[in-house]
């Protein structure tokens, strides 16, 4: 029964993670964090399939499951900790965009330190088949245990993920309490999920939770990638003119009785010069610094940004 469990849970996420990469590589674009968390996808669907194998290997004798069983774990030991290191990255990228940073990608001296503990990882796990470092095989029984070291792998793998919660919570508790939209919950699945799924799987080893877990972080994702294509503005991804529309509608039936609402419209001076000088293309480029900077005065207060149209933009603000 645990065995049919183990497996049904598996298939699932692996299926569902399949129809998420189905429509992510129809559509997605070449962005830092698209390009981050389809690596993560990949990964995923990688240690789902490498834990389903491993569980189906584990005691089952023959030579040739034998040497198959060691190539899967070291396998799975050395994608674990790339998967573990690029959830990460795509964490810090997410929320240093959402505070209106341009630049969400990383120096090559921060990529360096962040991705060496994954790369001792990796080496320690093609090492473990024949020095018992990460794992062990025994060569008759071909039952799987744990190596003398261990603890080094869950030390990275659980660094990355803990790092990782601490920079969402740390996001969560600087962000406004003003508008929600589907992207905090979003926030609060990256915090929650992992954090219990790395709970369970500590006191648990060898349950499937911490990637199960994983896999549901990875769909609330998508979803919020969906929704923000649909609320934000393309070229500048703040609020669209429809969000400002539905958010100043919610704002007229709620009553702050401490706070007043002020809404600020704003343009760019002499922008048509800006565009027949220099081209569309710098135009564009001064509505999207126009948008950061507002995105980064606006950031830990109660207000909602938007692109209202062309070069003009709306503020709305709780006071």
């Amino acid at each position: 029964m645990v065995s049919i469990l183990f497996f049904e849970i598996n298939a699932f996420c692996l299926i569902l993670l399949l129809w998420v990469l189905y429509v992510m590589l129809a559509d997605a674009d070449k962005q830092l964090m698209n390009i981050l968390y389809l690596k993560v996808l990949f990964l995923t669907m990688f240690m789902i399939v490498c834990d389903v194998l491993c569980f189906a290997l584990n005691g089952r004798q023959g030579t040739v499951i034998f040497y198959l069983f060691n190539v899967v774990a070291a396998f799975r030991y050395l994608i674990s900790g790339y998967l573990c290191m690029y959830w990460f990255l795509f964490i810090g990228s997410m929320i240093r965009m959402m505070k209106g940073e341009r630049n969400a990608d990383y120096s090559f001296f921060e990529k360096s330190l962040i991705s060496f503990p994954a790369f001792v990882l990796a080496v320690t796990a093609c090492l473990s088949p024949c020095m018992k470092i990460l794992f062990y095989i025994e060569p008759v029984t071909n039952v799987y245990d744990y190596g003398d070291y261990i603890f080094f792998y869950r030390f990275i793998t659980y660094g990355y993920f803990t790092l990782s919660c601490l920079k969402v919570l740390i996001y969560l508790l600087k962000k406004d309490k003003g508008y929600k939209k589907v992207r905090n919950m979003t926030f609060y699945a990256c915090f929650i999920l992992p954090t219990i799924g790395g709970i369970v799987s500590f006191y648990f080893p060898g349950a499937p939770f911490i990637w199960v877990g994983l896999s549901v972080v990875l769909v609330f994702v998508f979803f919020d990638m969906q929704v923000a294509n649909i609320s934000l503005d393309g070229l500048t991804k703040v609020n669209n003119r429809r969000m400002f529309n539905t958010y100043l509608s919610s704002c007229i039936n709620e009553i702050r009785s401490t706070k007043n609402l002020y809404l600020i419209m704003l343009d760019i001076n002499k922008f048509k010069q800006i565009n027949d000088e220099y081209g569309h293309q710098e135009g564009d480029n001064a509505l999207v610094i126009v948008a950061e900077a507002l995105k980064k005065t606006c950031f830990n207060k109660d207000c909602f940004v938007s692109r209202y149209g062309g070069d003009e933009f709306a503020v709305l603000c709780w006071a």
